[in-house]
């Protein structure tokens, strides 16, 4: 009997036509935090969400704004928050301006 297996270029093109996973955008507002444009209710919400979004992925990158009235300490708490549930990377993006 003859074992046939793929090439491994073969295997490298079925990885590469796997479309890209959609980004994590956590935005933070004085009254309160959106995770994908869902409200979430409270940090052990927030920890819940991130915990089985981030375990479903590979890529473990966190895009993360917040809006310039939310205190500096509310932030970083935050941010643990986010690396403590499993983020790699966490990207920080200003916020747009609102018109």
């Amino acid at each position: 009997m003859i074992m046939v297996q793929a090439s491994k270029a073969s295997a490298i093109k079925s990885l590469a036509k796997q479309p890209p996973e959609p980004p994590l955008i956590l935005v933070l507002n004085p009254d309160g935090i959106s995770l994908n444009t869902v409200k979430v209710l409270d940090d052990v919400d927030l920890a819940g969400r991130l915990a089985l979004a981030l375990s479903n992925r590979q890529e473990k990158t966190v895009l993360f704004t917040a809006d310039p009235a939310v205190l500096h300490g509310r932030f970083v708490q935050v941010l643990d928050l986010v690396k403590q549930q499993g983020a790699d990377k966490i990207a920080l993006l200003k916020k747009a301006p609102i018109k």
